[in-house]
């Protein structure tokens, strides 16, 4: 499903750098088993640029928190993706992005993509850290996931009728279809234009919590429900504490 926008800005940091050669070589996707990381990966690959997929279990492996792990995982690469664990919000991840990007750079790393969240302080602080220590690179700044509700932890949450996301079943958000982050990530890895530029992608449509919960239902068969209605289900199963 095409996104409805992508608004593009310009870190004010990056705006007087020469834009780069964009990868052609070893591209190495951090996250490559995750809702982004295994499509960036796969349509990198389509475009016959060599892939060193990454995760904890990766025959080189990854893992965030063992900075030991990172050279061997970057080394010869010219490019990378980047999903960051737990989240970006979390206190703290600004500088293991900076760490990353450091370690990336004395490596011959050129750019990174970094997957980022809509409307997170902690995250943007990381996306400024990344930036400064990286000015080829380019962030994919998105709303919630599509895919949320059919792959990964939600998906038994969805299934069993017990799901429940933040806020009342009133608000609002632009959920985005995970192939079009992929898409967007691999321009800004492969093309040029997109040095230093924060993407800001969200779907055609805001959709209520309660439209939500309503969709699944439908698609699963089950009668139309609300979003509080979910909420009192994972309530009764002890699942949520409202």
């Amino acid at each position: 499903m095409p996104y409805a926008a992508v608004l593009v800005s310009m870190n004010t940091s990056t705006q007087s750098v020469a834009q780069s050669t964009p990868a052609t070589s070893t591209v190495a996707v951090i996250g490559a088993t995750g809702k982004t990381g295994r499509r960036v990966a796969a349509r990198l690959e389509a475009r016959g640029i060599a892939v060193r997929r990454l995760s904890r279990t990766s025959a080189t492996p990854f893992l965030w928190e063992d900075e030991g792990t990172w050279e061997a995982a970057l080394e010869a690469s010219s490019a990378a993706y980047v999903t960051f664990h737990p989240d970006l919000a979390v206190p703290g991840s600004a500088d293991v992005v900076t760490g990353l990007a450091k370690r990336g750079r004395d490596l011959g790393v050129d750019r990174m993509v970094l997957l980022s969240g809509r409307g997170e302080p902690g995250a943007q602080e990381a996306e400024e850290a990344l930036l400064a220590e990286l000015p080829h690179s380019a962030i994919v700044r998105c709303a919630w996931f599509m895919q949320s509700f059919s792959e990964g932890l939600l998906r038994d949450a969805v299934l069993s009728g017990t799901i429940c996301l933040p806020g009342p079943g009133s608000a609002v958000e632009p959920f985005l279809d995970a192939d079009d982050i992929a898409a967007v990530a691999v321009a800004a890895l492969t093309e040029p234009g997109h040095d230093g530029v924060v993407h800001e992608l969200t779907g055609p449509d805001p959709i209520s919590l309660d439209e939500a919960a309503d969709a699944v239902d439908r698609v699963l068969g089950r009668p139309a429900t609300t979003f509080a209605a979910w909420a009192d289900r994972a309530a009764a199963q002890g699942s949520w504490d409202r």
